[in-house]
């Protein structure tokens, strides 16, 4: 004759409660007392150990045989492996649907630019009216905590001259973030990003250093003096 009872966090159990996990023998359906580790109760050997996470998760086993305990603890510790995936499965499972709430709440977030701010793709801009010198208006973006606006194509270069004249009816020369004060004709962004589009007036740039967009008719780029008052344009990532 031969049984097993798990106890797992204080409540028992018969191991035919797990169909899948067998052992090789027919067990009764009585289970048994807890007893003290290798008792001998009415001729029946009764072995006790610990198995699972911690100490949490009790075997309790009867047997007549020694080699048919093993095969039982096995099943036993397969069954009570099987349990603690589940509640690990779980707890992941939450965790993930945790993160996945946060990240939704800072994507919806993140969508929106501060007021006054036109977004555009993944940034914000916005239009200055105050007239500033080039290095004046840099620092007036980096108060925001942004920079003068970069531009990467021409249709984001449309975008830009469609807010300016949205916010003033026009379209008044206006400082982006083009310089090259650091060496004559290599031309950088302030935001450090790279200066592979451009947009130059014909027969520009030339001699000066800061850049200003919507010169002349054609509404280009034009390299001026740097410490020309003008308005400006700031963008920041969103």
């Amino acid at each position: 004759m031969l049984s097993i009872v798990v106890e797992i966090y204080g409540e028992a159990f018969n191991s035919k409660l797990y169909p899948n996990c067998t052992p090789p023998i027919q067990l009764p359906d009585t289970t048994y007392p807890v007893a003290a580790q290798d008792d001998w109760i009415g001729g029946v050997q009764f072995h006790m150990g610990y198995v699972g996470v911690g100490k949490r998760h009790k075997v309790y086993i009867i047997s007549t045989m020694k080699l048919l305990t093993v095969s039982v603890l096995v099943c036993s510790m397969m069954a009570l492996a099987g349990a603690a995936a589940l509640q690990e499965a779980e707890k992941e499972h939450e965790a993930v649907a945790k993160i996945q709430e946060e990240e939704h709440h800072v994507d919806n977030r993140s969508t929106y630019c501060p007021d006054g701010w036109t977004k555009y793709n993944i940034r914000c801009f916005l239009f200055v009216p105050e007239a500033l010198s080039w290095a004046q208006a840099e620092k007036n973006c980096l108060s925001m905590g942004a920079h003068l606006a970069s531009v990467h194509g021409t249709e984001e270069y449309n975008q830009i001259k469609s807010m300016i004249e949205e916010k003033t009816h026009e379209y008044p020369e206006t400082w982006i973030g083009g310089s090259d004060s650091q060496e004559d004709g290599v031309w950088l962004w302030s935001d450090g990003t790279p200066f592979i589009f451009s947009y130059w007036c014909s027969g520009e740039p030339t001699t000066q250093q800061c850049l200003q967009m919507n010169y002349g008719g054609d509404k280009c780029w034009d390299d001026t003096y740097c410490a020309t008052t003008l308005p400006s344009v700031c963008a920041k990532k969103i």
